[in-house]
């Protein structure tokens, strides 16, 4: 899977790096651009939380495209449960200090 960040303002896109996950978040555009079952919307929803939970973007500042019904519906069910998981885990270590550290999905 490749991805490419750019500023959010028209001119040349820069060329497509590999996805990282655990690489900073850089603002502006993000595409993700990769072949069926490579994991987009795994990483589309891994991206979105991390926008809300580590940058703290309001949800109506994100705008997520997908090309059929059947994929929005994917995308919606995991991005909701992956937000649901972020804000247990916060939860647990804001009241827990002692509480494990959450799985990696």
């Amino acid at each position: 899977m490749t991805t490419s960040t750019t500023p959010a303002t028209l001119g040349s896109a820069p060329a497509l790096q590999p996805y990282r996950p655990t690489a900073p978040i850089v603002g502006g555009i993000a595409l993700l651009e990769a072949s069926a079952g490579t994991g987009k919307t795994y990483s589309i929803a891994d991206l979105y939380t991390r926008l809300i939970a580590e940058d703290g973007l309001d949800v109506r500042r994100i705008l997520i495209v997908t090309f059929t019904d059947a994929a929005t519906a994917e995308l919606r069910a995991r991005v909701r449960r992956r937000l649901g998981e972020a804000a247990e885990a916060l939860e647990t270590a804001a009241f827990d200090p002692q509480a494990p550290e959450p799985k990696e999905v």
